[in-house]
């Protein structure tokens, strides 16, 4: 039987876990970043619907990666608490 790893039991108590949560968060940026920057060109185009798509879109990209990297870990935090006894 195998069993379970210390980073499974208590995550929140584990240095590895703020590691991975700002490596993670250099990734979402980074993709967020690339991906606002690609849509953002449809900004200028000659479509009225591509250039107001554009605009949509590129906001959209940025306030969902701002949310990914600051309201998830604040959300997962508030949600998955320790269990402390009561006294």
């Amino acid at each position: 039987r195998r069993r379970a790893s210390p980073a499974r039991t208590a995550p929140a108590a584990t240095h590895d876990t703020g590691v991975r949560s700002i490596s993670t968060g250099a990734g979402v940026v980074l993709t967020g970043l690339t991906l606002t920057a690609g849509v953002a060109t449809w900004i200028v185009a000659p479509l009225k619907f591509q250039a107001d798509m554009g605009t949509v879109l590129t906001f959209m990209f940025l306030v969902n990666m701002v949310g990914a990297v600051v309201l998830l870990p604040a959300l997962g935090a508030w949600l998955v608490r320790a269990k402390t006894p009561a006294s």
